[in-house]
């Protein structure tokens, strides 16, 4: 009986106890500036295969650790005019024996990438730089910068997209941070 009571008294403060980052933190942690929901509200600045450019556009970006911090899970969900949406994920985490962070990513319509992301702190910069493939089998590749302008305000932009629709630079898309919600105890 008293060793279930101990059991029981330790897993409770162990519960209590937050958790200290992972090994590969070192290497994330010029991600805190991102960590939460950023959202763009306003007009498509380019034609897609989904909309024309001007019509209404509604892109969010959550950026979440997972795993001890070891890792970032990032989701994006967009929404053009008429109710179309594309809704992606990716992981981002460090690699160790290559040195660098590296990301994996998949959407809706079937798009596969896997890449690199190059972080520089000072300048609030993430160039994420992408090789995949599309959902018929061909070849794709994009390299997108993040820059965090101030602490509200995330620019992004594809600087490059091959094998994608629409291909080339796109404009540029400013996101503003969203309040969160305190959770429920």
């Amino acid at each position: 009986m008293l060793s279930g009571v101990i059991l029981v008294l330790a897993a409770s403060l162990a519960a209590e106890q937050p958790e200290k980052p992972g090994p590969n933190y070192e290497h994330l942690k010029c991600y805190e500036a991102l960590i939460g929901t950023w959202r763009y509200d306003g007009p498509l600045l380019e034609d897609t295969p989904e909309a024309k450019k001007g019509s209404p556009f509604l892109a969010s970006i959550s950026f979440g650790w997972i795993l001890n911090k070891n890792a970032i899970e990032v989701n994006w969900k967009v929404r053009f005019e008429g109710g179309t949406q594309v809704i992606g994920k990716s992981l981002q985490g460090w690699n160790p024996k290559e040195g660098c962070v590296v990301i994996g990513s998949m959407d809706s319509l079937g798009v596969l990438e896997v890449g690199t992301v190059t972080c520089d702190h000072e300048a609030k910069t993430w160039t994420l730089n992408f090789k995949g493939v599309s959902p018929s089998g061909a070849d794709t590749s994009s390299t997108i910068t993040n820059i965090l302008s101030n602490p509200d305000t995330l620019i992004w932009q594809a600087k490059e997209r091959r094998g994608l629709d629409p291909d080339g630079e796109s404009p540029q898309y400013e996101f503003k941070r969203q309040e969160s919600k305190p959770k429920a105890r």
